[in-house]
């Protein structure tokens, strides 16, 4: 992935309070959302993370196995 790319961020949010029962298991949500790749960083470990413009409004650093490029 470089600057420039379109891509997919996928977000997750807790829902506080939400009782699991019948379909709901989870209290988590996922959202999908599609940006712009702006910058990029790499860390010692070898890790790396792009800050990404969406769609909705959010410039966020998101790692990379968040990010899947959009087609």
């Amino acid at each position: 992935m470089k600057i420039g790319d379109a891509v997919i961020v996928r977000h997750g949010r807790y829902r506080f309070g939400v009782k699991r029962t019948g379909s709901q298991k989870s209290p988590w949500v996922w959202e999908e959302h599609l940006g712009i790749i702006t910058d990029d960083r790499g860390f010692i470990d070898g890790t790396a993370e792009y800050r990404v413009y969406t769609t909705d409004g959010k410039h966020t650093w998101c790692h990379a196995d968040d990010l899947k490029i959009a087609e």
